[in-house]
């Protein structure tokens, strides 16, 4: 079992970025064992003090918060530098931007019938909008969404791509269809409104692949604005 001064040097090392972030989760383990060691043996101590002049070592408190305080620090900045990504042009961002965009713009001369955007939640709408040009930026400027060597990690981009097809797959359903409200708002496959639903699903899962924060914020923004006018107008042509 490690002592305490082992468990403090693990704790600098972690902070100081001296041990690699793959033995990150092994060194927390180990802390953890320590302190609940000590904090067991100080209450042991407590618990039989009036009975037994023999006292079990006390970690002291100071250790515990300064310690912990510290390697939640590291947690944070570790985390931090994962996740804010890294510029840089994104030919796959691209990609799935011209598989989101190309359709829209047919769209725009092949609306349904019957089709009114006047009554839409204005709060959802900015949602939207602000949406649409944040996951179009985050989508050209993080190079991070690129190909890389393949891992598990991978897959993630993979099932992200596949949706992107799905969502092509129902434009094309749709542009063959009698183009009515009730084709626009359609699902696919079980997936409710697909048309709004599946790019969302698609860029939020591109930002996990990325690990870039910005992209999953962006795809819960337009997820809420897009998705949310969706089953808006759902709703209105049910009734």
């Amino acid at each position: 079992m490690l002592s305490v001064w082992q468990a403090m040097e693990i704790c600098e090392n972690c902070r100081t970025g001296s041990i690699s972030v793959l033995s990150f989760s092994k060194q927390i383990l180990y802390v953890t064992i320590i302190l609940w060691k000590h904090s067991s043996a100080g209450m042991s101590a407590r618990l039989t003090s009036g009975r037994s002049r023999v006292r079990a070592p006390l970690l002291p408190f100071s250790f515990c918060k300064i310690r912990l305080f510290g390697m939640l620090q590291t947690i944070l900045k570790w985390r931090t530098h994962i996740m804010l990504g890294h510029l840089g042009f994104s030919y796959v961002g691209l990609v799935f931007l011209l598989m989101l965009m190309i359709p829209n713009l047919i769209w725009m001369k092949r609306q349904p019938q019957g089709y009114n955007a006047e009554n839409e939640n204005r709060f959802l709408a900015l949602l939207e909008r602000a949406g649409e040009a944040l996951t179009t930026c985050c989508a050209l400027i993080f190079s991070d969404f690129n190909l890389r060597a393949w891992s598990s990690w991978s897959w993630w981009l993979a099932v992200s791509f596949a949706l992107m097809v799905m969502y092509e797959i129902w434009w094309v359903r749709y542009f063959k269809s009698e183009r009515r409200l009730a084709d626009f708002y359609s699902s696919l496959l079980g997936i409710p409104v697909a048309g709004a639903t599946l790019p969302v699903l698609a860029f939020f899962l591109l930002g996990i692949y990325g690990k870039v924060i910005w992209m999953l914020i962006a795809s819960v923004i337009l997820g809420v604005g897009h998705i949310g006018i969706h089953l808006g107008h759902r709703r209105e042509k049910r009734r």
